[in-house]
């Protein structure tokens, strides 16, 4: 029985010892993936490139090491990094915990990582690595900590996976596009807080309509998608809609006709100075003349009134794209 306590008694020493050595040198390794460092990601870098991470921590969190993976380190938030040699870096954050993370910005920088490295974060609320074709973020939406509210990745190989309905529920920007992500799911499902959606240019399947959107909707960008949105039935939630963009959905003509033919009857419910609507490319030419017409029965005539006629009928004037 003595033999068994001091066994104990020398384990407990241990790992009190292992935690005051990991916060005196500023080096607090979580004991995940066999004692690494939590936040690690990788740099495909080029001969002299430069990259400028930045995070914000919440407050009180102690300053991080930046291990940069060719024998350098620095510490800071704010970040510029060169490196000398082309190769593929591992890059690892040290000396702060998952909680103390509150945003993350690598615009530019190359990136590889998972998203999942992001999970246990409850702090983080904003997600920024864009317009690196080197970058690649692969994941799930349902794998992003409950608390976030900005996700952007466009203009990066990334692949993100996932359903509107998985999205954290206060999220309100996400931008996907010009990705390799595949998000599916409706309009309907998304959060009630959601302002911004850019999924144009990915996989992805959104169905759902015009009415069902979020009150707080300003954008709405689906071009090149393989998705289906009509204009619905009831007035809109998100008058405040600046900009809906829905060409190259392989749309019908009767389908676009249907689209502004819904503007057009909450015509004096939209409250944007001037709202855009994109519904050209692949879809079909709406029907008719374009021509004015009180009231329209054509696809054209419609979008005739709603783009020239406004001033006199006092609703807003809208521009609209269209497949001739």
């Amino acid at each position: 029985m003595r033999r068994t306590l001091s066994i104990l008694a020398l384990i407990i020493l241990a790992a009190w010892s292992a935690a005051a050595w990991a916060q005196s040198d500023g080096s607090l390794l979580l004991l995940m993936s066999g004692g690494k460092p939590w936040f690690t990601f990788r740099v495909p870098a080029t001969a002299g490139l430069t990259i400028t991470p930045v995070i914000t921590l919440v407050a009180g969190a102690p300053t991080p090491t930046w291990i940069w993976g060719d024998g350098t380190s620095s510490t800071g938030t704010s970040m510029s990094h060169t490196y000398a040699a082309a190769g593929t870096y591992t890059v690892q954050v040290k000396g702060i915990a998952p909680s103390q993370l509150a945003t993350v910005d690598f615009t530019g920088d190359p990136t590889v990582m998972p998203l999942s490295v992001f999970s246990a974060c409850s702090a983080l609320t904003n997600i920024a690595i864009v317009s690196s074709a080197a970058t690649v973020i692969t994941g799930t939406l349902a794998s992003m900590p409950a608390g976030m509210a900005v996700l952007s990745l466009y203009n990066t190989s990334s692949t993100i996976t996932g359903t509107l309905a998985s999205i954290p529920a206060g999220m309100q920007y996400m931008d996907l596009s010009s990705t390799s992500s595949t998000i599916t799911g409706t309009l309907a499902s998304m959060p009630a807080g959601m302002v911004v959606l850019h999924l144009g240019s990915t996989t992805s399947a959104i169905t759902g309509t015009l009415a069902s959107m979020p009150a707080g909707m300003a954008v709405l960008h689906l071009g090149s998608t393989s998705s289906t949105i009509t204009g619905g039935a009831g007035a809109p939630l998100a008058v405040g809609i600046s900009w809906i963009d829905i060409s190259a959905t392989s749309m019908l003509t009767a389908a676009v006709d249907e689209v502004v033919g819904y503007l057009y009857t909450y015509r004096t419910s939209w409250t944007t100075a001037a709202p855009v609507l994109g519904i050209g490319g692949s879809n079909q030419a709406p029907s008719g003349i374009y021509q004015s017409a009180t009231p329209p029965t054509s696809g054209k005539e419609t979008i005739y009134d709603l783009t020239q006629d406004p001033t006199s009928e006092g609703f807003k004037r809208w521009s609209i794209t269209y497949t001739p």
